[in-house]
């Protein structure tokens, strides 16, 4: 990745996993993602039920 974004190590980079499946927990997505540190904020809100209400939003910086 450090080639693909133009980037020196120790370059801060984030490699996210996405797992998509439907109620019957068949995967119908998955979807591998890699973002460069210095472009993106990653903010989370984490829940302490089992509902899976946690979000995550990833903002782009360079977006108002």
């Amino acid at each position: 990745e450090y080639e693909i974004f133009d980037i020196d190590p120790p370059a801060a980079v984030m490699h996210m996993k996405r797992i998509t499946k439907t109620n019957q927990k068949r995967v119908v997505e998955y979807v591998e993602s890699t973002y460069r540190g210095d472009s993106y904020v990653l903010v989370t809100q984490l829940s302490a039920d089992n509902h899976n209400e946690g979000m995550i939003n990833l903002n782009n910086k360079e977006q108002p």
